[in-house]
């Protein structure tokens, strides 16, 4: 996830319209829940699995939504929001 290499797409399908609304902040009210049902609608594509066969290394594909996840995933570990455990 820290390396853009997840296969994630850069921005969830459900907020494709809200970016082109207000690109400057589409995650504005996007929250913990919203996130759950998009990774839960959401499958790494295919070819960026089969790109990474063919290539030396992982290709890089810069994705919101995946350092969304790995806010989260810090966060869990932590046991604490992210913006406290950024700081601590």
């Amino acid at each position: 996830l820290a390396t853009h290499t997840s296969g994630l797409p850069r921005i969830p399908p459900s907020l494709l319209l809200r970016a082109l609304r207000a690109p400057l902040d589409p995650y504005r009210r996007y929250d913990d829940a919203a996130l759950a049902r998009d990774l839960a609608r959401l499958r790494p594509l295919l070819w960026w699995r089969s790109a990474q066969r063919r290539r030396r290394g992982p290709r890089v594909r810069y994705s919101n939504l995946g350092y969304a996840l790995l806010g989260q995933a810090l966060a869990m570990v932590w046991g604490a929001p992210l913006p406290e455990a950024l700081r601590t």
